[in-house]
């Protein structure tokens, strides 16, 4: 084999390993696709938790497929849905109250069970007060937020809509 053939199946085999290993697992497919605008309020989108380190039961489950939008009403009411296996519930799994003291970076959410429907007596369940949580938060094109009490940590997204189950992408 001539010296010039030796050095062009050298560069090609070069170029096939580069190849190969810049496209192995290290850097993911996004799931979302970037937000160019940082957010200026939190009511401009729904926004999907994808990861805490609040080990109750309702987080326990997070997942490309599992996990909850929380949206926040121009009139300062809110409510959190459960997506489970990419199937939004009807039914939010909490309400709540907010409100935003912009400059000092807080959040304060009052939460609520949904209110159902009537049963046959006439009497509605739910509205039961949770209690109030306060919360720090950063906004730009991702939301942080972390209890003032207990330390947990909460990290959203902007909701995009549910994942392909095909797709191997990450957030």
């Amino acid at each position: 084999m001539s010296t010039r053939a030796l050095q062009t199946v050298t560069r090609f085999l070069m170029a096939a390993a580069i190849l190969a290993l810049s496209s192995g697992t290290g850097c993911g497919k996004k799931c979302n696709q970037p937000v160019t605008t940082p957010f200026k309020f939190l009511r401009e989108t729904q926004w999907r938790l994808i990861e805490t380190d609040n080990p109750a039961p309702e987080y326990r489950r997070l997942s490309k497929y599992t996990f909850q939008n929380w949206e926040f009403g121009v009139n300062f009411t809110g409510q959190i849905f459960t997506v489970i296996n990419n199937d939004q519930q009807d039914t939010p799994f909490r309400v709540f109250k907010w409100n935003v003291d912009k400059d000092a970076g807080i959040l304060l959410l009052q939460l609520q069970s949904p209110i159902g429907e009537e049963d046959e007596e006439g009497n509605v369940a739910g509205g039961e007060d949770l209690g109030t949580i306060e919360f720090s938060y950063k906004m730009g094109r991702n939301l942080e937020l972390v209890e003032a009490e207990r330390g947990y940590v909460y990290k959203f997204v902007p909701f995009q809509g549910v994942v392909d189950p095909d797709n191997t992408c990450e957030f």
